[in-house]
């Protein structure tokens, strides 16, 4: 019993579970946020940036070989992902700033302006 008590004393004062507010007879040995692998580990941030930044399709290079790529790597090539992205907007912004002056031309001279 004093071993139990010790455990809810160690929780309690690091945090890691408030015993008095959780009354479950589990509370001691379920899994709290802090021992979750897959939420500290990092690897959902690592996802995310890979799939928010389109590298496949942009690089085509798969997750897996992603993830043997150094962080500093990875980095860099979402940099170029991102200055190659916002280029190729201005290009297109460009492009359909010209369609649409020729566009409006075209109308002027339909309407005998």
């Amino acid at each position: 019993m004093a071993r139990l008590r010790l455990m809810e004393l160690y929780d309690d004062t690091y945090g890691i579970v408030d015993h008095d507010a959780d009354l479950s007879p589990f509370s001691l040995a379920s899994q709290v946020e802090q021992e979750d692998s897959l939420l500290v580990s990092g690897f959902g941030g690592y996802l995310d940036e890979y799939l928010d930044n389109r590298i496949e399709e942009h690089l085509g290079i798969s997750f897996t070989t992603w993830m043997t790529y150094t962080y500093a790597k990875q980095k860099m090539m979402i940099a170029r992902v991102k200055e190659y992205a916002s280029k190729n907007n201005d290009s297109q912004n460009a492009n359909i700033n010209k369609l649409e002056k020729a566009f409006a031309d075209a109308q002027k001279q339909n309407n005998g302006g």
